[in-house]
């Protein structure tokens, strides 16, 4: 565990975050046989599951590798598949109304630092500076905020 600290990777974190919801599939399977609603076991999946897959997202989305991420996908597929049995799981999402994991992490690390920018803020004074905009819009990678320097 120290040697996965000093690279800063998420490889511990993932792998308990599966366990703990993988754990949770099972009373999903246990559910639906006993005549529970989909609505049910929907709102099942996203206040028990879903929040577990999601926690802290903004933090560590950005530094997952593909592989991370497509385990954590195939966790709601499964998740998908006990609740509307044997459909794909681009057809589940679009009946649940649900979008990928993914592209959910995505939406809440946007927000989250849509809501960090904002003065108002309680967290805005960890924000970096924000770069004159009369210099990047002449540089082809501008940035807006200047980036932390090791």
């Amino acid at each position: 565990m120290i040697d996965d600290l000093t690279q800063l990777k998420w490889d511990v974190h993932i792998t308990a975050m599966l366990y703990k919801a993988s754990k949770r599939i099972h009373f999903l399977k246990q559910l639906r046989p006993v005549g529970v609603s989909t609505a049910d076991l929907l709102t099942y999946y996203n206040s028990v599951m879903r929040s577990v897959l999601e926690y802290a997202c903004p933090v560590w989305h950005t530094s997952l590798t593909a592989g991370q991420s497509q385990d954590i996908e195939r966790l709601q597929k499964r998740a998908l598949r006990c609740i509307l049995g044997e459909i794909s799981y681009t057809e589940a999402c679009s009946s649940l109304g649900l979008s990928s994991l993914f592209d959910r992490r995505e939406q809440l690390t946007k927000h989250f630092f849509d809501q960090l920018k904002r003065q108002d803020s309680c967290l805005a004074h960890l924000m970096p500076l924000r770069r004159d905009i009369s210099l990047t819009s002449y540089l082809r990678n501008a940035r807006l905020y200047e980036l932390p320097k090791p």
